[in-house]
């Protein structure tokens, strides 16, 4: 380990990269200046949710949003949450949120929700309307001109553009079902159908069927097109306080002495200490990405499972102490000095794990 390069945190946005170390005024200032009113609104949700009953918090939530989405209040909830102490002006901070969120759940309670009926229109419906009203009545104009021996020109890459369309199986089935006629009776398949079309020229079948070879061509560039800029699905990373409401952790240790730390503040850190008071392992988490490390249900995530270590400690008071005052470089040193089977941690924690340390 000693030599190794030590990642750097990541700078975070958003409510993940709010300072929770210092004074309420540095937080709450950054909350109304970094954050926006949907990550207040969950922060508010998650903490009601937590702190009342099901009944309350159905009634506290029926409000409209904007009532309870400001960085006042989601920053009151979160302070809290991280168990962080409330002084000066804002020593009164529960006070104000237990008669805040009264007030919601009598409000609430006036409420009556009414269930929505079901639109019957799915969204293939509404594409299928809109191909329908759109280009494919154009295809049908041509056809019409067809049909009295007419040809008419027609782009339709472009107006598949112009009218935004999105679903081509419509299109495709009307340009085949053409097609398949016309090359037919160009390559003389069947009696039937060259005597339904005898009355067309041959020069001019084939001036047909290179236009809807034509329409096939950009129905496929379309296609193409709309993949290249398709919008890649991110998965929205969890708030600290939703990453951990899961995780099994001990508070406290009577025989060690030890106390965990706020899980909250896990999420986003490059390292984490554990000690397991039962089998008596020191786990030490490092961060695998600059964005620091996860909490899913009582698993860490995101670690790197090369540089983390997890090994069974024979004097766990003379090490303990260290690991929650050096630095970690300093930590990696004093591990590399410790005679024992070192192993890659799985990285799930338990009802015997205290978290020591974050850093």
């Amino acid at each position: 380990m000693i030599g190794e390069i030590i990642l750097k945190k990541r700078k975070q946005l958003g409510l993940a990269g709010a300072p929770t170390e210092g004074s309420f005024d540095i937080f709450k200032a950054y909350l109304h200046q970094e954050c926006d009113s949907k990550e207040y609104a969950e922060v508010v949700r998650n903490y009601v949710k937590r702190n009342y009953s099901k009944e309350e918090a159905a009634d506290i939530l029926k409000v409209p949003t904007y009532e309870y989405a400001t960085s006042h209040t989601a920053g009151f909830c979160y302070w809290q949450t991280l168990n962080n102490e409330f002084t000066g002006r804002y020593e009164n901070a529960l006070n104000y949120l237990k008669d805040k969120f009264e007030e919601l759940r009598l409000k609430g309670s006036q409420i009556k929700v009414v269930d929505k009926p079901k639109s019957a229109i799915t969204p293939i419906m509404r594409q299928q309307y809109h191909v329908y009203a759109t280009v494919l009545d154009d295809l049908y104009r041509i056809e019409d001109k067809w049909h009295v021996n007419e040809e008419m020109k027609y782009d339709l890459y472009r107006n598949c553009i112009i009218h935004d369309i999105k679903r081509f199986d419509e299109i495709e089935q009307w340009i085949n079902e053409h097609l398949l006629d016309y090359r037919a009776v160009i390559n003389k398949e069947d009696e039937q159908i060259m005597e339904a079309y005898a009355h067309i020229k041959t020069a001019t079948i084939k001036k047909r069927i290179k236009q809807l070879e034509g329409f096939l061509s950009d129905i496929n560039n379309l296609k193409q097109s709309k993949r290249a800029v398709r919008k890649v699905s991110v998965k929205k990373v969890k708030t600290a306080d939703k990453q951990v409401e899961k995780l099994k952790y001990q508070k406290e240790n009577m025989e060690f002495k030890l106390t965990s730390i706020i899980p909250m503040r896990i999420p986003g850190k490059m390292n984490l200490y554990t000690f397991n008071t039962k089998t008596r392992q020191l786990t030490v988490f490092i961060s695998e990405s600059p964005d620091g490390l996860m909490v899913s249900g009582s698993t860490i995530k995101k670690f790197d499972k090369t540089k983390s270590v997890v090994f069974k400690l024979r004097k766990p008071e003379d090490i303990i102490p260290q690991i929650m005052s050096k630095t970690p470089k300093q930590i990696l040193k004093l591990i590399d000095s410790i005679k024992a089977v070192k192993k890659s941690p799985t990285g799930r924690i338990n009802d015997q794990t205290i978290l020591l340390r974050i850093k």
